[in-house]
C-alpha cells in the first residue's frame, strides 16, 4: 500500500487538467492554460502554458507558442519558445523563429526561420537581464551622455 502514498497524500493531490482543442474546433484569440495543451484543430492566436504543448498532425496554429516542452506534428505559422525542448516530427512544419535549449528535428520535418539555442533556464534569465540593462540605461544622468558625445567628436 505504501507505493500509492497515504490516504491524506492521495486526497491532497489535484489531478493535472489538460486542455484539448478538438479536430473540428477553431479558436480565435489568445489561449492560456496552466496545464498541458493539445491542439488537434485550429488556434488563431497566441498559445501560452507553463507546461507542454502538443500540436497534432491535422492541427494548425497561427500565432506564437510559449511553453516548457513543445511537440509539433502539425503546422505552426509563428514563433515558438520552448523553455526545455522542442521536437518537430516528420509531419511537423514550423514557419517562424524558434528558441529552445533542446531541439529535435526529425527527418521529413519542415522548419523555415531562425533558431536560437539557450541553456536550460536561460530564457527567463535573458528577460531579467534585458530589464536590468534598460534600468541601467535610464539611470545614466544626461550630463554623462553629453561628455561621451564630446569625447567621440
Amino acid at each position: 500500500m505504501a507505493m500509492f502514498g497515504t490516504e491524506e497524500e492521495r486526497n491532497n493531490m489535484e489531478p493535472q487538467a489538460e486542455t484539448i482543442v478538438g479536430v473540428d474546433v477553431t479558436i480565435k484569440g489568445n489561449f492560456k492554460s496552466p496545464s498541458n495543451i493539445t491542439v488537434n484543430g485550429t488556434v488563431k492566436g497566441r498559445v501560452d502554458t507553463k507546461t507542454d504543448v502538443t500540436v497534432g498532425e491535422k492541427a494548425t496554429v497561427e500565432g506564437s507558442i510559449n511553453a516548457k516542452k513543445v511537440t509539433v506534428s502539425g503546422r505552426i505559422q509563428g514563433n515558438v519558445e520552448a523553455r526545455e525542448s522542442l521536437e518537430i516530427t516528420p509531419t511537423g512544419k514550423i514557419f517562424g523563429d524558434i528558441t529552445t535549449s533542446n531541439l529535435i528535428i526529425q527527418s521529413g520535418a519542415t522548419f523555415v526561420g531562425k533558431s536560437a539555442m539557450a541553456e536550460k533556464g536561460e530564457l527567463t534569465e535573458k528577460e531579467e537581464t534585458e530589464e536590468k540593462i534598460e534600468e541601467t540605461e535610464d539611470a545614466v544622468p544626461a550630463e554623462e551622455e553629453l561628455v561621451e558625445e564630446e569625447v567621440v567628436q
